[in-house]
């Protein structure tokens, strides 16, 4: 939530808004966002676009987007290296029961 007013400045002039202060309930997450709104007037809050005409996200949001993916790539890739161990243990077990069996033959 973010209470503001604006100021309007002419010369050596100053004049604040009158009451009550503005209020925004900004979304929650990361996200650029365009604020339009005139001296003691309305105030429209919105998503900014990004040159593709989508909702454009902040360099954070993506930021944490390519850590999380970079995050679950490496856990799959663990995931695979230690199943593979596996096979390769259940291989060798195997040929060794193999061995002693043709052994005790």
């Amino acid at each position: 939530r973010v209470d503001f007013k604006f100021l309007k400045i002419v010369g050596s002039t100053m004049e604040w808004e009158g009451d009550p202060n503005r209020v925004l309930d900004v979304p929650p997450g990361d996200a650029d966002l365009k604020l339009k709104g005139r001296f003691n007037a309305h105030t429209i809050l919105s998503l900014a676009e990004g040159a593709d005409g989508r909702p454009s996200t902040s360099q954070a949001a993506e930021a944490a987007s390519a850590r999380a993916e970079a995050a679950a790539v490496a856990a799959w890739r663990r995931s695979v290296e230690e199943a593979e161990s596996l096979v390769a243990e259940s291989q060798n077990d195997l040929r060794a029961r193999r061995e002693q069996h043709l052994a005790a033959q």
